[in-house]
């Protein structure tokens, strides 16, 4: 598998380029953008019924291994995007649970 990817990454050449880079960096804050409407339709509505918490459960922990390789690959952009994500996601749940 690692010489497909290899392969593959050598005749895509654009992804090398800075502007690649950026904007993966910005798509990266879509998630947390993305996640912040639910949050505050959770805050407001008068029922929370029909959230499922299992699902945000599942986001959270995804979000928890993006915080991991964010770290591990030192990236602060995929460390603090996806902090955000689950702080939002956590806090979903836990509103979802109290009511």
């Amino acid at each position: 598998m690692t010489i497909f990817l290899e392969r593959l990454r050598s005749r895509l050449k654009f992804l090398d380029t800075k502007w690649f880079n950026l904007s993966v960096g910005l798509t990266m804050f879509l998630n947390p953008i993305a996640l912040f409407p639910q949050l505050v339709r959770t805050i407001t509505a008068p029922s929370v019924e029909g959230l499922s918490v299992s699902s945000f459960l599942l986001f959270a922990v995804i979000q928890f291994a993006f915080v991991a390789v964010g770290i591990q690959k030192l990236d602060w952009r995929m460390f603090i995007a996806m902090s955000i994500s689950v702080i939002e996601t956590i806090t979903i749940i836990f509103i979802i649970i109290i009511r």
